[in-house]
């Protein structure tokens, strides 16, 4: 085989890397998701309010949040709101609605994860938000970006 053969092959095998390849951003995450122990207190007492102030907000048991039927019917951009009021992402988390003591006492304990550990899902079990490690969470609101994470995960 010629060099520049092996030269085209080799600048076609690092582009498809790229391309298809995991973003680095995702493969070197330091940081894990929090435990359910951690965090359910917290969302104990978000719940209550959030679901007097929006009916999408349908149950919540164990690790896993139930939207409603309604949730459904609202456009993509008022859904990542929606979710984002539930405080299950990096920057918008759980640990800001600790109390003072519960604060001390997680912050004993290194490494305690900002992304929290709850699984979200339609009204008719369609998973919509759920943590990919303890530093991304994602977000999954159309049938191509489930099947997507489904295919990866299997």
């Amino acid at each position: 085989m010629s060099p520049r053969k092996v030269i085209l092959i080799a600048i076609k095998t690092l582009a498809l890397g790229f391309l298809f390849g995991v973003p680095s951003v995702l493969a070197n995450c330091s940081d894990r998701i929090a435990s359910l122990e951690l965090v359910q207190p917290v969302m104990e007492r978000l719940w209550p309010r959030l679901k007097a102030e929006n009916p999408i907000y349908g149950q919540i048991k164990d690790d896993s949040i139930t939207l409603t039927e309604e949730f459904d019917r609202l456009s993509g951009l008022e859904k990542k709101q929606l979710l984002e009021q539930l405080k299950l992402g990096y920057n918008n988390n759980w640990f800001d609605f600790l109390t003072p003591e519960e604060k001390t006492e997680v912050l004993k304990n290194p490494g305690l994860g900002a992304i929290s550990p709850y699984r979200v899902h339609s009204y008719d079990g369609r998973l919509i938000s759920v943590p990919y490690d303890g530093c991304t969470r994602l977000t999954l609101l159309t049938e191509k970006e489930r099947f997507s994470y489904y295919y990866q995960t299997l």
